[in-house]
């Protein structure tokens, strides 16, 4: 578990979207998949299926499914009892973003999306012709919130869904339980279904805790289908498999409404991944969370020497910088401009909403060393 030391020959030669997308004289900091090798188990895993060719069609059931592993694992780490009976498998959580808009909500009804947020809620609306009805979040002192006076006057009588993203991406910011109790609140006044994306729910860092939207309590647990994988916490971004959690009967059964070719099968390899990461790889996941939390710190002191222009509120989870670049006035936009005159790969803020222009978000899953590179390069660029 060296997380300082990368090998840039193997980066360069993975096959993967992060280290293809530019040329070989940027660096890449957007997607999110971290630079570090996977935990041993995970890795031995995969050598072993090498060796012996063992990719059939998997085998949901046996000893050990994963809808009971989840739940075993909801309990032992967040104090949530989940039914594994309402726990299905889904090929990933944009799936799941998808599908629920489409069950949930009808074509030309609203569904409540606070940004910036990651692209999909946006595009999940668009494209399923629902309305996306964006409700910035705001400053409030050194941290992202809510607005839940606006949230609510947003809502009409053709609103159906609130989506709730927590932790959050790209703020990092995560949610108080008085801040998430307002929000249930909310949506228990207007009979709103809850869609809560809870992916990044294991990259906390140390004074804030991650709270299940579901586990505030059995009313909203009713109206509320939570997403979870293994996939950002255990650097897996390529098995394609994901958890959804319905909290009650009724939002399983429209669920079970959906004919299964078109929910889809699952993948041999990320079916177990996700097992032995939830089951063996704890010790690896312990020491990862504070390397980011370090360079979630090396990047707050870096910003407020070098680039103090820049607004920045350093996040409370997830491995994302959430730069604010409006005061820098670059031209074309801070995406295009660091990509043309720093050589870094960042992700736009655009296509996170309406607050996220003139915003960029940075991937700081690296080891410390290209970090330092990468925020030098971004420095330089505004400094010549």
């Amino acid at each position: 578990m060296d997380f300082d030391t990368l090998d840039m020959a193997r980066l360069r030669g993975l096959a993967g979207n992060k280290w293809n997308r530019y040329g070989d004289d940027v660096l890449p900091a957007w997607v999110a998949d971290m630079d570090f090798l996977q935990a041993a188990p995970i890795r031995d895993f995969v050598s072993r299926v090498a060796a012996t060719g063992d990719l059939g069609y998997p085998f949901s059931a046996g000893p050990e499914p994963l809808e009971e592993v989840f739940a075993a694992r909801a309990m032992r780490r967040y104090g949530w009892q989940v039914d594994s009976e309402r726990v299905e498998l889904m090929i990933d959580v944009v799936q799941g973003l998808y599908l629920a808009l489409d069950i949930y909500c009808e074509e030309g009804e609203g569904a409540i999306i606070p940004t910036p947020v990651y692209p999909n809620f946006i595009s999940a609306a668009e494209e399923n012709a629902r309305r996306g009805i964006q409700c910035p979040l705001v400053r409030d002192g050194n941290r992202h919130v809510i607005d839940i006076d606006a949230v609510e006057a947003s809502i009409d009588k053709g609103t159906r869904v609130l989506m709730v993203c927590n932790p959050h991406n790209p703020t990092g910011r995560v949610f108080l339980r008085e801040e998430l109790q307002a929000l249930a609140d909310v949506a228990l006044r207007h009979n709103l279904i809850v869609i809560a994306d809870e992916i990044f729910s294991d990259v906390v860092f140390a004074g804030h805790e991650y709270i299940p939207f579901a586990s505030l309590g059995p009313e909203i647990a009713a109206r509320t289908v939570t997403f979870h994988s293994a996939t950002k916490a255990f650097n897996l971004g390529g098995i394609r498999i994901s958890i959804a959690v319905f909290g009650s009967e009724a939002l399983h059964e429209r669920y079970r409404k959906v004919p299964r070719r078109i929910i889809g099968g699952h993948n041999c390899l990320g079916m177990n991944l996700t097992r032995i990461a939830w089951q063996q790889c704890e010790d690896w996941l312990d020491a990862v969370v504070p390397y980011l939390q370090g360079n979630r710190d090396f990047v707050s002191e870096f910003l407020a020497r070098r680039m103090p222009a820049v607004g920045y509120v350093p996040p409370e989870a997830t491995f994302f910088a959430w730069l604010n670049c409006e005061e820098l006035e670059l031209p074309g936009g801070p995406y295009e401009y660091f990509l043309e005159h720093a050589k870094v790969g960042l992700s736009d803020g655009v296509p996170f909403g309406e607050a996220g222009k003139g915003h960029v978000r940075l991937n700081f899953a690296t080891s410390r060393e290209l970090l330092a590179q990468i925020l030098e390069r971004l420095a330089g660029s505004i400094e010549k």
